[in-house]
């Protein structure tokens, strides 16, 4: 099997290069040369992801500032009369 993909691409590669080929990379290039870097270019994604950071670094803050907050032992006994135990 090898042999015969061997032989295949050997022949394919001796065949020569069709006529609307031969130009097509200096063509890509020339076209890559006139056009301006993505990163360059302003777009909304840019502010989508810089607003879904700020959301994200204000819910992180949030979370750290709520998570200061002391626990009282009256906050864990809230359930305390559903639990299985209570309920046999």
């Amino acid at each position: 099997m090898n042999d015969d993909l061997d032989r295949l691409f050997a022949r394919l590669a001796a065949l020569p290069l069709p006529l609307r080929l031969q130009g097509l990379e200096v063509q890509v290039q020339r076209g890559l040369a006139g056009q301006p870097l993505a990163w360059t270019r302003p777009s909304w994604r840019y502010a989508a992801v810089g607003l879904a950071l700020v959301a994200g670094l204000g819910v992180g803050a949030t979370a750290a500032f709520l998570s200061q907050a002391p626990l009282l032992a009256a906050d864990l006994s809230g359930g305390a009369q559903l639990a299985p135990s209570s309920l046999l």
